[in-house]
């Protein structure tokens, strides 16, 4: 019989725990924030465009650039990530860091049906920082640019080409707020 790929693994679910009250799933946030007349961070998917928009019309604390090298003998991945405040931020931030993986065929279940050849997209694959992301120490002012350097070696079963590496900085203290997200290719 055909086998599917595991996706689960413990540091997925840690971050789950982190953001999900459970029985709201499936649903989605935006930018984990509690919107006025909400009482969780997650969404029904038919209020995502809302708010969106809404949070599309609004200027981040910070903006970060991110780049990375790869060696493919050595399977190393080496990412920095620059992080420009551009207004004084009160609340501390964490930088969380992580790996995905796309066009990964393998099967899903659809329905009562098992799709074999099903392509899944975007699945995470690790995180380099902690699952909660890790302490910005700095003093948190306006033009202060916060430079981390992280590396990390690739798993052999694991498409650096079809890997892409996400940050986000975000408050954790009394919400969890993300302020600036990045994607880049790994490749």
């Amino acid at each position: 019989p055909f086998r599917a790929q595991e996706f689960r693994n413990q540091k997925a679910q840690d971050f789950f725990d982190y953001l999900v009250q459970i029985g709201l799933e499936p649903a989605g946030t935006v930018d984990q924030k509690i919107f006025s007349g909400e009482t969780a961070i997650l969404l029904d998917k038919s209020k995502w465009t809302n708010y969106v928009n809404q949070q599309l019309t609004q200027t981040p604390p910070v903006n970060i650039n991110l780049s990375n090298t790869y060696d493919s003998t050595s399977r190393l991945l080496t990412i920095v990530a620059e992080i420009h405040y551009t207004q004084n931020v009160t609340e501390q931030n964490k930088l969380t860091l992580l790996l995905t993986e796309s066009n990964i065929v393998t099967a899903q279940l659809n329905g009562s049906v098992i799709d074999t050849f099903y392509v899944h997209q975007d699945i995470m694959r690790d995180f380099i920082t902690d699952t909660q992301g890790d302490l910005i120490s700095d003093t948190l002012t306006a033009g202060r640019v916060v430079r981390k350097v992280y590396s990390k070696v690739l798993d052999v079963n694991w498409k650096p080409e079809n890997m892409a590496v996400v940050a986000f900085v975000h408050e954790f203290q009394n919400s969890k707020v993300i302020y600036q997200s990045k994607e880049i290719t790994v490749e």
